[in-house]
């Protein structure tokens, strides 16, 4: 997992495979490499602001990103935008392995993904939860195994400051494995009716409502708690989202130019409950509409969204951060604005059939 970015994989000398997405899990059959005793994984790791400027060379468009200083093909690449310089930030365009990187071993099957499904009664007094567990078999074939609860007087999870961060236990069997999961259980809704301002001109509200109870948001914007990847730890994390719950914030934004966070992140805003307004990762640019380019954001949404949609924290999907100004901002756009907007179109459909896809019962706001 979040292998940063360009790399070829070995296992004692045998090529695995190449990656070219920090946001994507990357799997590889190593058994017919494995032996006894000790062995060398090894990831030779290519310079991403380079690759960048080859890849650029197969496009007749040029896709600028805002406030970038120097690795000006930062979007045609998935890795996070701020790592070649923000406004508030160093450019430091980290690699190696960043995240997890695990040796699997199964007999009948390996359990990939674990998510869920609520739907409650008028009241809140009932809830009906649906767990899902997408699994491979040993012969590789992907199956899902499902079992379903019916909770009388659920728990309920709330935003902070408004009632307590329940959380209800399920067990889900899989092959000969059982998986224990905590799930806080809570209903969020996006309103976006029609209404008018003061000069009578339309446009449309836009509040949350958690468990039949519209709440008034108020929080921060979130960017990666270090431009280096080693000082990301448990502790930084929590102390920042600590701090922001003592202020008596209720959401934070995941902001789109940064990163699909770790999984401490999301558990200690479960715990806090501290909600998610969550970007996907494009921010400040234009960005390709072939297939070399979605095909890889592809994977890369269908593997986030399920790792992530069973936290309670996460309120919503975004597609993007200021994508839409930016068609404004830079000569090329200005001059071929038609291009531009129809790969913005593209992209956001994109992101838009993935999490009706993976994650029906949030919204999706472009």
């Amino acid at each position: 997992e979040d292998v940063d970015t360009f790399a070829t994989v070995y296992l004692n000398g045998h090529e695995l495979g190449k990656t070219d997405n920090r946001f994507r899990r990357w799997e590889y059959d190593i058994k017919p490499y494995l032996k006894r005793g000790t062995n060398e994984l090894k990831g030779v790791f290519e310079s991403s602001e380079l690759k960048a400027n080859e890849i650029a060379k197969g496009y007749d468009h040029k896709f600028p990103m805002s406030n970038v200083p120097w690795a000006k093909n930062q979007a045609l690449i998935r890795k996070p935008a701020c790592h070649a310089g923000w406004d508030w930030g160093l450019a430091q365009m980290i690699t190696g392995f960043c995240g997890e990187t695990k040796i699997l071993a199964y007999d009948d099957c390996k359990v990939d993904y674990v998510y869920s499904t609520q739907e409650f009664n008028s009241d809140f007094t009932l809830c009906a939860l649906t767990v899902f567990a997408d699994a491979t078999d040993a012969n590789g074939r992907a199956f899902t195994a499902t079992n379903r609860f019916v909770i009388e007087n659920p728990p309920l999870w709330w935003p902070n400051g408004v009632g307590k961060q329940e959380f209800y236990t399920y067990t889900i069997k899989v092959g000969s494995q059982t998986i224990t999961r905590k799930i806080g259980l809570r209903k969020i809704e996006v309103l976006n009716t029609p209404d008018k301002d003061e000069n009578d001109k339309p446009g449309a509200r836009m509040a949350f409502r958690v468990n039949g109870r519209e709440l008034f948001m108020k929080g921060a914007n979130w960017i990666p708690c270090s431009a280096f990847e080693n000082e990301q730890t448990p502790e930084r994390y929590r102390d920042l989202i600590e701090s922001a719950a003592a202020a008596n914030m209720n959401m934070i934004r995941v902001w789109g130019g940064g990163q699909y966070e770790k999984d401490c992140f999301y558990e200690i805003c479960d715990e806090l409950g501290i909600l998610l307004w969550h970007d996907l990762m494009f921010s400040c640019a234009v960005y390709p509409g072939d297939e070399r380019f979605l095909g890889s954001v592809r994977e890369e949404l269908k593997h986030q969204i399920r790792r992530l949609r069973d936290h309670a924290s996460i309120a919503m999907w975004c597609g993007d951060n200021e994508c839409v100004g930016a068609l404004n901002w830079f000569k090329e756009t200005k001059d071929d604005k038609p291009y531009y907007k129809k790969l913005l179109e593209a992209r956001h459909a994109v992101s838009d059939e993935a999490v009706t896809k993976y994650d029906p019962q949030r919204a999706f706001w472009p």
